[in-house]
Order: structure tokens, then C-alpha cells, then sequence
């Protein structure tokens, strides 16, 4: 009893030294010291206090306390191993996905780099179409404005034909006039010639 009352005796103070690369695990010495350290004034009393027979009453308990606990633990530990495994394949599912996610990223990314050079090279051509369509309807204005020209010009060209038309006209008819009047004119000299020549006849005939 002397031994384990100064063992407590000594318990209560975490004043030694510890040398470096120390383990409780390999040291019983230091275990057993470690764990006096770990005790209070008042447990260290209430421990000298305390009967070797309530000590040992108390030990089984304890042994079937400890026993559950560490079934408990250990169930603990097994479960918090399987959640431990199943939050891995989880994070490798998510990990898998999170790739999968990315290389569509990419893609939509390809794509819409894709789509933006289409949209641009069809807004050249729009551009150049545009340009096309202002180049086309300046030469159509420009041709309906030859059009109108050349229209007005055949208009003005008709008025005048059937001016001259008329003129000419007039003038023909005053030329048959004329070519009448002289073949009436003609015809009166002849007759009057005739008679002339007649009457000469006449005339010496009457002599003889």
C-alpha cells in the first residue's frame, strides 16, 4: 500500500521532464506518469480515502463500462469509416461529374466560339450585301432616270415627227393644188392654141 499511496502522492504534477521523441505507449513508467498527472488535489485525496475492497467492487463495472465504450467506438469508428467510403465515392462520383460538366463547359465554349465567328462571317456577308443592294438600286435609279430621259426624248421626238408630219402634209397638198392649177393651166393654153392654130387655118383657107 506504501508503494501505490506514494505513486498517488506523486500524481497531480506534470513537473518532469519529458525527453524528446518520448511515447507513453513504449514508456509504462511514463504512462503511469502521465496518467497521476492527469489527477486533481481532490481526486488524489478522495483516492487515499477510498478502500482497496471498494477500489476492486468498483473495478468490474468499470472494466464492463469501459468494454462498451469501446464497443461503442469501435461501431462509432466502423461507421464513421463507411460514411468515410461513402463520402469518397461520392466525391470521386462528383469528381467524375465535375469533369464530365467541364468537358461540356468546353464545348459550349467551342460552340459558342463557333457561333460567334459564323455570326461575324455572316455579318460580313449582310455587310456586303447591303453594300450589293445600295450599288444595285443607285443603278436602277440611274436607269430609270436614262429611262425617263430617253422617254422624254421619244416623246419630243414623236411631237416633232408629227409636227414635220403635218407640215409635210400641208405641204403636199398645197403641191397637188399647184400641180392642178398648172394642169389646168395646160389644158387652157392647149385649147387656146388649138384655137389659135385653128383660126389660122381658117383664115387662110378663107384667102384662097
Amino acid at each position: 500500500m506504501a508503494s501505490g499511496d506514494e505513486g498517488r502522492s506523486a500524481g497531480g504534477s506534470a513537473d518532469f521532464p519529458l525527453p524528446e521523441g518520448a511515447s507513453g505507449l513504449a514508456n509504462h513508467d511514463l504512462a503511469r506518469r502521465l496518467c497521476q498527472a492527469l489527477l486533481l488535489p481532490a481526486d488524489i485525496e478522495a483516492m487515499k480515502n477510498q478502500r482497496v475492497s471498494d477500489m476492486l467492487s468498483s473495478f468490474y463495472p468499470m472494466m464492463i463500462r469501459l468494454v462498451f465504450n469501446i464497443s461503442e467506438l469501435e461501431a462509432g469508428y466502423r461507421k464513421f469509416g463507411d460514411m468515410r467510403t461513402a463520402w469518397r465515392d461520392k466525391v470521386a462520383g462528383l469528381e467524375a461529374e465535375k469533369a464530365i460538366l467541364l468537358d461540356q463547359f468546353q464545348q459550349s465554349v467551342d460552340r459558342e466560339n463557333r457561333l460567334e465567328g459564323e455570326v461575324s462571317r455572316f455579318s460580313e456577308e449582310i455587310s456586303g450585301l447591303k453594300e450589293a443592294k445600295a450599288s444595285l438600286e443607285s443603278e436602277l435609279k440611274s436607269a430609270k432616270d436614262d429611262a425617263a430621259k430617253k422617254s422624254r426624248t421619244i416623246r419630243r421626238l414623236r411631237h416633232e415627227r408629227d409636227s414635220v408630219g403635218k407640215e409635210l402634209e400641208g405641204e403636199r397638198e398645197q403641191l397637188r393644188a399647184s400641180l392642178e392649177n398648172l394642169a389646168k393651166a395646160e389644158e387652157g393654153h392647149a385649147a387656146a392654141q388649138a384655137d389659135a392654130d385653128v383660126a389660122k387655118v381658117e383664115s387662110e383657107s378663107a384667102k384662097l
